[in-house]
Order: C-alpha cells, then sequence, then structure tokens
C-alpha cells in the first residue's frame, strides 16, 4: 500500500481559426481548426492511495456537486473504460486559466488528469482508446492529450500534429463580460455562405510544411484565409470583442481573433520586443478596463 503524487501543468489553448463545417443530428457540430497550447495554465496535483476505501474528491473546483467537475468525470471514466481497481483519488487543482473564455481550461485540466491515471496504472488504454475516452469528455480534450500546434477536425476526435509554432509571441485580452457558447452557434448554423475547407486545408499544409518559414511568417502567410465562424455572433452579443481585436491590430500585431466560442481575443507579434511594447499600452486603454491581458506565448 502506498501513495503517489502527482504535479503537472494544464496548458491553456487559443484557436487560430475556427470553421464550422457541419452540424450532426445529434447537435454537435464539426469543426476545422488549427488549435495552439500557450503558456498560461493550471496546476493539477493527484494522490492516489491504494490503501484507502475509492472515492474521487477535489479541491480547488467550481462545481458546488463534485460529479459535474470534468476532472471528476475524467477519472470516472478512466476507471470504467480501463477496467482496473480504481484507487482512492484526490485532485488539487490550482486555477488561473479564465473560464468561459475559450482557451479550454476545463478540458486541459480533466487531459491532465486521463495522462496521470495512464501513468499510475501503466497505460491500460492504448491510444485509440485513450483518444474515444477523451472525445467523450469534450470537443478540446483530444487537443490536450497532444497539445502544441494541431489541426484538429471533427468533433475534436481527428487530430493532426504541425510543425511547431513553438515560442510566437501574442497578447491575450479577457473581457468581463461572456458569451453564450449554444446561442454562438446556434446563430454561426444561420450563416449563408460556408467556408472552402479544401482551399483552406491546402494552404495550411503547404505554409505549414515550409521548414523555411518562422513561425509569424506562418502567420502573415495565413493571414487572409483565417477565420473564426462563432466571431460575428459573439460581437453581436459582446460588442467589445471586435473592438478589442481592432485595438490588437492597432497596436501592431500581424493578426487578431477571437479564440472558441470567445469571449478571449488574441494578437499575434512578430517579436517578443514588438508584443512587450504594445502589451504596455494596450494594458493601460481604457477599453481594457476591467479586463485580465495577458503576455502569452505559444508552447
Amino acid at each position: 500500500m502506498a501513495i503517489r503524487s502527482f504535479k503537472e501543468k494544464a496548458y491553456a489553448k487559443i484557436n487560430l481559426f475556427l470553421n464550422i463545417t457541419g452540424k450532426r443530428e445529434n447537435g454537435y457540430h464539426d469543426l476545422f481548426s488549427v488549435f495552439q497550447e500557450i503558456d498560461i495554465f493550471d496546476t493539477i496535483e493527484a494522490d492516489l492511495d491504494d490503501g484507502v476505501p475509492f472515492d474521487i474528491d477535489l479541491t480547488g473546483s467550481p462545481c458546488e456537486d463534485k460529479t459535474k467537475d470534468l476532472c471528476y468525470k475524467a477519472a470516472d471514466a478512466f476507471f470504467k473504460a480501463a477496467a482496473v481497481t480504481p484507487v482512492y483519488m484526490n485532485i488539487r487543482t490550482s486555477k488561473y486559466v479564465p473560464s468561459q473564455a475559450g482557451l479550454g481550461g476545463g478540458s486541459s485540466d480533466a487531459a491532465c488528469v486521463l495522462k496521470i491515471l495512464q501513468e499510475y496504472y501503466g497505460g491500460p488504454l492504448n491510444d485509440r482508446e485513450l483518444l474515444e475516452l477523451a472525445s467523450s469528455l469534450g470537443a478540446d480534450v483530444p487537443f490536450f492529450l497532444h497539445g502544441g500546434t494541431c489541426l484538429c477536425e471533427g468533433i475534436g476526435e481527428m487530430v493532426t500534429e504541425l510543425p511547431s509554432l513553438k515560442g510566437l509571441p501574442m497578447i491575450l485580452i479577457k473581457p468581463k463580460e461572456g458569451v453564450s457558447t449554444g446561442i454562438c452557434f446556434n446563430k454561426a448554423d444561420q450563416r449563408e455562405v460556408l467556408p472552402d475547407i479544401e482551399r483552406i486545408k491546402s494552404e495550411i499544409g503547404r505554409v505549414y510544411n515550409d521548414a523555411s518559414l518562422c513561425p509569424s511568417d506562418r502567420i502573415k502567410k495565413t493571414a487572409d484565409i483565417m477565420v473564426n465562424d462563432l466571431q460575428p455572433p459573439a460581437e453581436e452579443m459582446v460588442p467589445v470583442i471586435g473592438d478589442l481585436c481592432r485595438l490588437l491590430r492597432d497596436k501592431g500585431s500581424i493578426y487578431s481573433c477571437m479564440t472558441g466560442s470567445g469571449s478571449s481575443c488574441f494578437g499575434v507579434y512578430e517579436t517578443a520586443e514588438a508584443r512587450d511594447l504594445a502589451y504596455e499600452e494596450i494594458f493601460m486603454d481604457s477599453l481594457c478596463l476591467g479586463c485580465r491581458v495577458f503576455r502569452i506565448n505559444a508552447v
């Protein structure tokens, strides 16, 4: 009988762009998006003890009912899928990633729990089984099993690693207002013009596989085809999203966009020096009053 302790960083993500390519009969949407991990993170600590009765305890959860927490759901689903003898697990979450921001904080936390349990039990699930389990928890969870820079398709279960954008300097702004994800998707479903996915996929593949290009060059060469289909409806509900994206461009970003279903926005810069100079001005801008503003880098 022994206690094993684990500690993991649960990095946030941005969507460099996000296209909605369809809606399934079960209501889930098919997406086409480049996900990028960024260097703000929650910290997940876990103790597993086979010497006391089985339970899953949570510390730092935002949910009053622990069974509603995605970390609890991840652990519970793993124990069932892996057909292992469950042990007592205490999960402690130190939250730093803003919630309801399009940054995937809860999904990243859940992916960390899956990785911890895979290590503890010696990898009882193969890659396909682990990916299927992650997909059952949420569209962003499979990406966080990979991390880095990935092209994600379907309902998030199709994850293709791309050449890294590691070190790409950015500014992230989280407005105090949030966006209703359900309303956002419903409004996006009413679009009359759909994206040319084959053209976008071809161009992303061509640019990202050009080894002569640095990360910021890849962004500049694809900026004209990258959009977030959820941004127009999100701006209808929270107009400051558009204002913040324009502010980022006015302060020198080579590309700015909303991430996920919002309400966070980000701007990409050519150099860390240019980003840092812009940060000082953006942080003091009256438009950012009440916002959280971060200097971030691609992981």
